[in-house]
């Protein structure tokens, strides 16, 4: 039995939920609404589905401001102060109270007897058994609304069914490009484009010319909400060490994943931020890391569900994964990469390393546009030539893409994309260039499109693939 009076633990739900009182925040959300909310809106809102929804996503991605954005949206919309409930499961006293215990303390001191609510639980993974909880809650009570966000991958949450997931990765282009004041519109879809007149392609180029000069910034700080907007990229390292990677590493994971040793755990994803985007085997890994090989598998998936990494997997032309083939690394955003390596404007004249980052970033776009597709890197069967990415559908290929973010980057008639293309001629085919020099059709072929990785990027960000 808690120690906890109901009164105290009221005072604190209370604090936390001044409109009971006043009506609104003290301290409003930003305006800016990234996808996440609109998706979780929709669903929230659904009349006729009445099923939890849970965001995905890592340590001070936007989560929490997805749910004050929320309270805030569901109150213009006519919603009672007392028919809602924001609860932030990682305060100590509200973490140390059952979930049944708060809800039962809101129902009969603020909502009165009342059957309908909307409940904003904020780091529910916090909680005991949170996932049988969220089910057996919307079985139970089918009038109360629920939205509820923590740091298990998407992937992971899958497995506990009963409610639906969003994932919420770190900022797209696009939403940096928005939160910095610029939204330029794009007429066509990204696979269309290679298929429009000359002049039309053009006139994309020219109203997308002003991100150009903000894509380095991206790469170098911009893909963490609280940290995107600083000009002081020495301190938006420093909190991206201290809020993302030190408390994940050292309180998250060892928490949840039940790792002991976190100077082994540390060392793993050091490895791999120096190492990401290139061909690992993870039997030379432990060698270097001195683990056993279970070890670091283990510590492989606990990063990857605390979505720091990414893997990408090697895969045939019929999206089939390569057996005993090597995988790819990447860091969940360029900025975390950047902050444990101490690379701050310096990495901008570093061309591998920012062609590392510009790979690392084109990957997590796709695979968050491209969801549920299979994304990974191919090669070519005879001479083993890499294609930097291929994303791969059940009946087709979607998209080919090939990295060339370097000045006046030269492609020869055997690069892998062009042969990748004769295994499947009606597959988009894009050369992901760094410099709007270097955009259009290649050989006057639309079958290949070279496209800046600032505006591919911003193109799939705003979700027009």
């Amino acid at each position: 039995m808690s120690f906890l009076e109901d009164t105290q633990v009221l005072q604190v739900l209370r604090g936390f939920n001044p409109w009971w009182r006043s009506g609104g925040w003290a301290n409003p959300p930003p305006a800016f609404r990234r996808t996440a909310f609109h998706r979780t809106w929709r669903l929230l809102t659904q009349a006729q589905v009445r099923r939890p929804v849970f965001l995905s996503g890592s340590h001070r991605v936007g989560k929490t401001t997805i749910l004050r954005q929320l309270a805030e949206a569901l109150l213009a919309d006519g919603l009672a102060p007392y028919q809602l409930l924001y609860v932030p499961l990682d305060h100590p006293v509200l973490e140390l109270t059952p979930l049944n215990r708060l809800i039962e303390i809101y129902r009969t001191q603020i909502l009165g007897g009342a059957e309908q609510g909307v409940l904003l639980l904020d780091e529910i993974t916090h909680a005991e058994d949170w996932s049988a909880w969220l089910k057996h809650t919307a079985l139970l009570w089918p009038n109360y609304r629920i939205a509820a966000c923590g740091s298990v991958s998407a992937e992971a949450s899958l497995q506990y069914g009963g409610f639906t997931t969003i994932a919420v990765p770190p900022l797209s282009f696009a939403e940096y490009a928005h939160m910095r004041g610029m939204a330029p519109s794009v007429p066509c879809a990204l696979l269309e484009l290679p298929a429009l007149p000359r002049t039309s392609q053009q006139q994309l180029l020219h109203s997308l010319a002003m991100l150009e000069p903000h894509f380095l910034r991206y790469l170098l700080q911009g893909g963490y909400p609280e940290t995107a907007l600083l000009d002081d990229t020495a301190l938006a390292h420093e909190l991206l060490r201290e809020q993302c990677v030190d408390r994940v590493l050292r309180h998250d994971i060892a928490r949840n994943a039940g790792i002991r040793n976190v100077r082994d755990l540390e060392k793993v994803f050091v490895y791999l931020c120096v190492h990401a985007g290139e061909s690992l085997g993870q039997e030379a890994m432990a060698r270097s890391l001195q683990l056993s090989r279970v070890t670091l598998s283990s510590y492989l998936h606990a990063l990857e569900s605390a979505q720091l990494i990414l893997p990408a997997h090697q895969v045939d032309h019929l999206s089939h994964r390569v057996p005993k083939s090597r995988s790819k690394y990447y860091v969940a955003d360029a900025a975390l990469r950047n902050a444990v390596l101490l690379r701050g404007e310096d990495c901008l004249s570093d061309p591998n390393y920012l062609a590392s980052l510009a790979e690392g970033c084109l990957f997590r776009h796709l695979s968050t546009h491209f969801s549920r597709a299979v994304i990974g890197y191919w090669r070519t069967p005879r001479r083993g030539l890499e294609l930097s990415m291929a994303v791969m559908l059940p009946e087709r290929p979607a998209l080919a893409a090939q990295l060339k973010f370097r000045e006046r980057p030269e492609i020869l008639g055997s690069d892998p994309l062009l042969e990748f293309a004769k295994l499947h001629p009606d597959t988009p085919c894009f050369f992901v260039t760094k410099s709007s020099l270097d955009y259009g059709p290649y050989a006057n072929s639309a079958r290949y499109f070279r496209l800046p990785a600032y505006m591919l990027l911003y193109m799939l960000g705003l979700g027009q693939g």
